[in-house]
């Protein structure tokens, strides 16, 4: 390796990652796998981009502008970003080492009024958790009204 490069193989998490705050930017959003509806958040905070999916919390580590992988995986995972074109939404490509590569368009959030999320007030109870969750509504706009007790 030639110095000032960087084996991003082995760097630790706090290693300046190739990818610049706007690009981090751009990418983020909430993903949808059309085929079996899961939902990718991707996420920047201070110079990092974060990835939650199936309520995991990963941080993620630039190899590029487009490509990232989370770090404190079990399985290899690797992100591939691909930018609109011709009107179709953002992509994200995930390969992970057990799976075959899938596809996430970006998707806006719903928006719905506070009537409509005054139905989902209540407790449920999960049988396999065997817990309680409370869904109150609230007045925070950045949580579109709904917390979780």
């Amino acid at each position: 390796m030639k110095q000032g490069e960087v084996d991003f193989a082995t760097a630790g998490p706090d290693v300046k990652s190739p990818a610049s705050l706007t690009a981090q930017q751009v990418w983020s959003g909430n993903y949808r796998n059309s085929k079996n509806e899961d939902i990718f958040q991707v996420t920047e905070k201070e110079g990092t981009l974060w990835l939650d999916f199936e309520g995991n919390h990963r941080q993620l580590r630039a190899l590029s502008n487009l490509e990232f992988e989370t770090l404190g995986s079990i399985y290899e995972t690797r992100l591939k970003f691909e930018s609109t074109q011709s009107g179709t939404p953002r992509k994200l490509i995930v390969t992970r080492e057990i799976e075959p590569p899938a596809t996430f368009e970006a998707v806006e959030p719903p928006m719905l009024p506070t009537t409509e999320l005054a139905a989902f007030v209540g407790d449920y109870w999960s049988e396999e958790l065997r817990v309680t969750y409370h869904l109150a509504q609230t007045r925070i706009e950045r949580a579109g009204g709904l917390s979780a007790c």
